[in-house]
């Protein structure tokens, strides 16, 4: 997560930031933003659920809405909401919106244009992929700016998302949708695995917990290994495997013939591709 003394110096001090919608996702951010010494007084939270607002984080009252009615335009909107809801919000959340305002949506598929449609008062728009592991500030959230964001609006972006975790950029809008194939959908590939894994060491004898806590524990051993090594995945399995030995009988199935790992991740990501391309209207 973000050091808390650079949130309090940087860019972001002073800076009116609204959230719409505080589900899931919306939580996960907003935990991140005060994790990370974002002013409580600076943070404005609009979601129809949040009648009681949100106490316990320190933000006032006064700044939690189910409608946004009577709140100023934010420096910084942050739309944390699902697709089809964007253009319903559109008609009251306009008025939150200012010519100078960063707007920043992580509603899958929905394109800057289309965002510029729904909110023209603002030409600065940013699109994010984060992904489940926010909810532990463990993201990898991926960046797109419009070519009006101004470098002080990216440092902006960058530093609220690094709260959840790590922050990529691409260059190429068309991109974020293998983006949201691999990093958006890319956890269920992994939950998935643990789930085969585990069924597959219960078939030979393990107790289902015991199972389930090695391969839970195995892939987060694996993963910080990749990360803190900065070795490539090939290398690392190498390492592993060797020759004649128990990981190249495993591996062997996964990696040839009809079927094999690479052919069966390579139709997914281009399933979830896509799926994000029809979201898209492409």
């Amino acid at each position: 997560m973000m050091n808390s003394s650079i949130l309090e110096t940087d860019c972001l001090s002073g800076k009116r930031i609204l959230l719409i919608g505080c589900g899931n996702m919306g939580k996960a951010i907003l935990n991140g933003w005060l994790s990370s010494g974002v002013d409580p007084d600076s943070i404005f939270i609009v979601d129809p659920g949040l009648g009681a607002g949100l106490p316990g984080t320190g933000i006032p009252a006064r700044n939690v809405s189910t409608d946004g009615s009577g709140f100023d335009p934010a420096d910084i909107v942050v739309l944390a909401v699902k697709p089809g809801l964007i253009e319903q919000l559109s008609q009251w959340a306009g008025a939150l919106i200012s010519p100078v305002t960063l707007l920043l949506s992580v509603a899958a598929g929905v394109t800057v244009e289309t965002l510029k449609g729904f909110f023209p008062n603002t030409e600065a728009v940013m699109r994010v992929m984060p992904n489940l592991s926010a909810s532990i500030g463990q993201s990898a959230s991926t960046l797109f700016a419009s070519s009006e964001c101004r470098d002080f609006q990216r440092r902006q972006a960058a530093l609220l998302f690094q709260a959840i975790g790590r922050v990529f950029w691409i260059e190429k809008e068309e991109q974020m949708h293998a983006v949201t194939a691999l990093a958006g959908s890319g956890p269920a590939y992994i939950f998935l695995f643990i789930e085969a894994v585990t069924s597959a060491a219960v078939a030979e004898g393990l107790p289902e917990s015991l199972a389930r806590e090695l391969a839970v524990a195995t892939v987060a051993g694996a993963g910080n290994m990749a990360v803190e090594t900065h070795l490539p995945a090939e290398q690392l399995r190498r390492q592993v495997s060797s020759p004649k030995g128990t990981t190249v009988a495993g591996l062997a199935p996964l990696m040839e013939g009809q079927g094999n790992l690479y052919d069966s991740l390579k139709v997914a990501i281009s399933a979830a591709a896509a799926r994000s391309r029809q979201l898209a209207g492409e």
